[in-house]
């Protein structure tokens, strides 16, 4: 792994984590009328519009912590309100963030803000979380530690629990820790679940709507291709099984899924998005290629989903960069490019997350 100016320069991508909304009604059956007395039907209006469907997503925003700029690691904490048609508004700045980090891992549950671990010269096993809305985070709090000194690991979101993947202590290491999680924090403890089969810092991690979770890629003295999958039950991962490969080795990619789709983003030695589909017993499809807009290698630019679009969100070509962009995103084909709201300051090692 390359450090230089006192910073990692690879960086470790978290998943994106999207709330479920039940909505349920209850019918209920009117009594029969006993009486036969002949009753005038109310007449229906002719003039009532008909009320059209709509797929328009719930306001939702994207925020991005900390990360790596033209000075170095910083602590601020942008936001975006994202728009159906791939849209995003202009940035604003919320509550900073405790500490001085790139390469946080995130995730977001129901409207609160997660961020760990993190790498500012060195590693720490530091989790903070913020209340978030309106694309403003109101305040960060200290949660309850993961047990080592670690970065540069996944963070993924299933069934209630949080799953931190791999990573970076003084070496790579393989070990899955896990933790109740939920809108008011960690539950307690952090305990340990299986292993990877493989010691890997810089993966790209995801879940699936089936409940399996991916690691794919990363590094351990060279790039890796290798993507695992395990299965989530009773909060907890039996095993890992290796489910092929991602097209080229790589690590410190962007990652986003809608729980059926896998996009692999940018990485170390890609310019280019990987999306395969995500089988329902944790195997994965063939890959699908595009360009990146930005015509050059970008290590762990910001990805996020939203409304059928997916967003790139800065990153670091041959130095941090501001430009986003987004493209309608329909199975696995990615549509064109188009140029969005840029950053206000060139960020890369981000793991933007989205949330109200």
């Amino acid at each position: 792994m390359k450090r230089s100016a006192g910073f990692l320069t690879v960086a470790a991508v978290g998943a994106l984590s999207l709330p479920f909304v039940w909505t349920g009604c209850t019918t209920s059956s009117a009594t029969k009328a006993t009486n036969t007395r002949t009753q005038t039907p109310v007449p229906v209006p002719t003039n009532s519009p008909t009320p059209v469907p709509t797929n328009t997503p719930p306001v939702q925003y994207v925020y991005v912590v900390g990360g790596f700029g033209t000075s170095g690691q910083v602590s601020t904490v942008y936001s975006a309100q994202l728009s159906s048609g791939g849209g995003l508004s202009s940035w604003s700045t919320t509550s900073a963030y405790p500490a001085v980090y790139n390469n946080l891992a995130q995730v977001a549950v129901g409207g609160t803000l997660f961020a760990m671990t993190g790498f500012n010269g060195g590693v720490g096993p530091l989790v903070y979380n913020s209340p978030a809305s309106g694309g403003s985070a109101s305040g960060w709090n200290g949660d309850v530690s993961l047990p080592v000194s670690i970065a540069e690991t996944g963070a993924v979101v299933v069934g209630g629990n949080l799953f931190v993947i791999a990573g970076y202590t003084s070496s790579a290491v393989s070990t899955v820790y896990v933790n109740g999680i939920s809108s008011s924090g960690l539950s307690g403890s952090w305990s340990t679940t299986a292993s990877l089969p493989a010691a890997r810092t810089g993966m790209g991690c995801a879940a699936s709507s089936s409940n399996y979770l991916y690691a794919g890629g990363g590094w351990n003295g060279s790039n890796m291709s290798t993507l695992y999958s395990g299965l989530v039950s009773g909060g907890a991962v039996s095993s890992w099984t290796s489910v092929g490969a991602i097209p080229v080795a790589q690590s410190y990619m962007g990652v986003a899924t809608d729980g059926t789709t896998l996009y692999i983003v940018g990485g170390t030695a890609s310019m280019s998005v990987y999306s395969a589909t995500m089988t329902g017993s944790g195997g994965i499809g063939s890959w699908t290629t595009t360009a990146l807009p930005t015509g050059a290698i970008n290590q762990l630019p910001g990805a996020v989903l939203y409304g059928g679009y997916l967003y790139l969100i800065g990153g670091y070509t041959s130095s941090a960069i501001s430009a986003v962009y987004s493209a309608p995103v329909t199975g696995t084909a990615v549509g064109s490019w188009v140029s969005q709201s840029a950053l206000p300051v060139p960020l890369g090692f981000i793991r933007p997350v989205v949330s109200q």
